[in-house]
This record gives structure tokens, C-alpha cells and sequence, in this order.
């Protein structure tokens, strides 16, 4: 990988963490077979593009794809019905898939908070409902 492309993918990357955290869906899977981990980024780019399949023409949204394995070094870009980007690079790959796990896991825990919150605001205006009713 040359070092303009690895600056120019590392700026993309690093605007989408930054800036569209919230539209991006991450995932960590493994392939149990050949015992490697990918980390990926998934982000709908709201364009609308048509493709032609066996059903007749569809229109969708474009999808921008993003994974990195650090095992092998395999970097993947794709967007939707355009070529593809492949590479190796293992010290870029390890960066990525660093950021890609804590972003992964703090959206995670996050999520987790969100639901813990509600939950205890629920049951808080429930027992305030309760003792309204024992008081009144």
C-alpha cells in the first residue's frame, strides 16, 4: 500500500468514525475455519443507484464497505456496484482493527447504558406511581 492511500483511507475511515459514529454499523466476526478475526464498518450512503437483477430493476441505496483482518494484512473498501479496493497491510490493518474494536465496544456498552437507563427511569416512575396511589 502506498503511503497516499493509506493517508487517503485512514482520513475516510477516521472522518466516519468521527463524524457519522452513530449512522456506521460495526461488527467483529470470525471465520472458525482458517482462525482469523475481520473488523468491519458498514455505512449507508443515502444515494439511491438502480441495478438490474433476475427480479426486474431495483432501486436502492448505496452501501460503503469496510474490513480489515490483522492476521493477513487484508484490507477491503467496496461500494455498491462500483470496483473494489484490496490490499495488505499489516501494520495499517492492526491500527484499524484496534480502533474498530473500541468503537465496537463502546457503542456496545453504550447501548447497554441506554437500556439499563430506561429501564430504571421505568421502574422509578413506577414506584413514584405506587406511592402516589398509597399517599392519595
Amino acid at each position: 500500500m502506498t503511503e497516499e492511500m493509506r493517508a487517503k483511507l485512514s482520513c475516510f475511515i477516521d472522518d466516519l468514525i468521527e463524524h457519522r459514529l452513530n449512522q456506521l454499523e460495526i461488527d467483529i466476526y470470525a471465520d472458525k475455519k482458517k482462525k482469523l478475526q475481520y473488523y468491519s464498518i458498514d455505512i449507508d450512503t443515502k444515494i439511491t443507484c438502480r441495478t438490474n437483477n433476475t427480479f426486474g430493476l431495483s432501486i436502492l441505496t448505496q452501501r460503503v464497505h469496510f474490513c480489515v483482518c490483522p492476521q493477513t494484512g487484508f484490507i477491503l473498501l467496496t461500494r455498491d456496484d462500483f470496483d473494489e479496493y484490496r490490499d495488505e497491510d499489516i501494520e495499517f490493518t492492526k491500527k484499524y482493527s484496534e480502533i474498530i474494536q473500541s468503537v465496537y465496544l463502546k457503542k456496545q456498552k453504550d447501548s447497554l447504558y441506554d437500556i439499563v437507563d430506561s429501564s430504571y427511569v421505568d421502574l422509578k416512575l413506577q414506584r413514584d406511581s405506587n406511592i402516589r396511589k398509597l399517599i392519595g
